[in-house]
């Protein structure tokens, strides 16, 4: 059989999704106030994640308790794939039970995301940008808030390096008097199961109190999610998944592996 040769599209673009369209985009703000729609957001997102994923689990929740409480908190992490914000939404809705907003380039898109906190940003222009930044910074000036971000800006592929992260964050987090950056590396693999896991490994937070440099802040904060996604991804190759052991959700063993399972007890049972 012949292979045949289809000219395809890129999987992924560095360009910004704003900047390709020629008009601006307005402003979108987000709801918290909609019960309704977070409810169907709420019952949309649980059933596509436990559809597409045996688990998630997570390591070091406890590193959320090390947080300034007197301090809002910016969640981050790399930008591999559509789950990413949706593994967000889930983490800050299930473990860290906080009101928090997600910042989305292309939410133009998906506008209905705005009731479950998304918020959009246009790169078009400076003054659009620094709309959405400030925008940023009046919500976390509560303590009980917090702030969902993807600082690489765009999507890339996984274990993409160097991370390459924008100085938004940066940017945010020299606005407040004082904040909690809270890093987090998220990795999608195959285990011993026929679905996909989500690995999810919290880092320790980093306090921000006065004065930073944008480019010196942001060259540390790379340098740090770096470490910890590469120390995640050492892990799971080698199999030490035992810290992993706060499970947000996890299916049931189907009916092949239950058959699996009975067919290697009887077999042992005939050889013994």
């Amino acid at each position: 059989m012949q292979a045949r040769e289809e000219k395809q599209e890129s999987e992924y673009s560095y360009i910004e999704p704003s900047l390709k369209r020629h008009k601006a985009d307005p402003f979108i703000k987000a709801e918290h106030d909609h019960p309704r729609w977070r409810a169907v957001w709420h019952f949309y997102i649980k059933m596509a994640l436990q559809r597409r994923f045996y688990s998630i689990r997570v390591k070091h929740p406890e590193h959320f308790e090390m947080r300034n409480k007197e301090a809002a908190c910016i969640f981050y992490t790399q930008h591999t794939c559509w789950w990413d914000g949706l593994i967000g939404y889930c983490l800050y809705h299930f473990l860290f039970k906080e009101k928090t907003n997600m910042m989305i380039e292309d939410l133009l898109s998906f506008p209905l995301l705005r009731y479950v906190g998304a918020f959009s940003i246009d790169k078009k222009s400076p003054k659009s940008i620094l709309r959405s930044m400030q925008y940023s910074v009046d919500f976390i000036q509560n303590e009980r808030t917090s702030l969902w971000m993807f600082p690489q800006g765009v999507i890339k592929p996984p274990n993409h390096r160097p991370l390459e992260l924008q100085k938004g964050l940066a940017y945010i987090a020299q606005k407040v008097d004082k904040v909690n950056l809270v890093p987090i590396a998220i990795q999608y693999p195959f285990l011993r199961q026929g679905l996909p896991e989500v690995m999810v490994d919290i880092g320790r937070p980093i306090i921000v109190e006065g004065y930073i440099d944008k480019d010196e802040f942001t060259a540390y904060i790379e340098k740090d999610l770096t470490k910890l996604l590469d120390n995640q991804l050492k892990e799971i190759s080698n199999g030490e998944i035992e810290k992993y052991n706060t499970v947000l959700f996890k299916k049931h063993a189907g009916l092949g592996k239950t058959l699996e399972k009975v067919l290697k007890n009887r077999f042992r049972l005939f050889n013994e």
